[in-house]
């Protein structure tokens, strides 16, 4: 008989409700980073959910690490999920105080990371100041993020 078991599972692990008596101690500890290092090229591979037409957003995005990344971009996703980002803008110093060159969403590349990997959405990420222009171009961006949960099985 074991008197203590400690598991390393995904935030939302259903455990604890399928449990009789789920008088568990739970901790929710960061583990990992990740970083979008080719803004254009993630879009352009990423997994978009399947929608009923196309739908645009055109996204400034700011980096201060990696200029490359920083920019306007024109995200086209089609029916099946597939998506082609195209740069329309280079650079866009949001820090300096540049404009967002009429950019429906503008965000950190932190703020991208944590939409597209499943840590926050889009919602909360906008009622926190996080991503920032209309509600509107939200909800179209974020009914196409599929909901799913981050999650690293590997300890190094």
């Amino acid at each position: 008989m074991a008197d203590r078991l400690m598991m390393t599972v995904p935030e939302d692990d259903p455990l604890p409700f399928l449990l009789p008596d789920p008088r568990i101690r739970q901790e929710l500890q960061p583990y990992f980073m990740s970083r979008i290092v080719d803004v254009e090229g993630f879009l352009a591979q990423y997994p978009f959910e399947s929608g009923e037409g196309e739908d645009e957003v055109i996204l400034a995005v700011e980096d201060e690490h990696a200029p490359w990344n920083r920019g306007v971009f024109r995200l086209r996703i089609d029916a099946s999920g597939r998506a082609h980002a195209q740069r329309m803008a280079e650079g866009w110093p949001a820090a300096a105080g540049g404009s967002a060159d009429g950019a429906e969403l503008a965000c950190d590349i932190q703020t991208l990371t944590a939409l597209l990997l499943g840590g926050r959405p889009a919602a909360l990420l906008h009622e926190t100041g996080r991503l920032r222009g209309s509600r509107e171009a939200v909800r179209r961006l974020q009914r196409r993020i599929p909901r799913r949960t981050t999650y690293l099985a590997d300890f190094f």
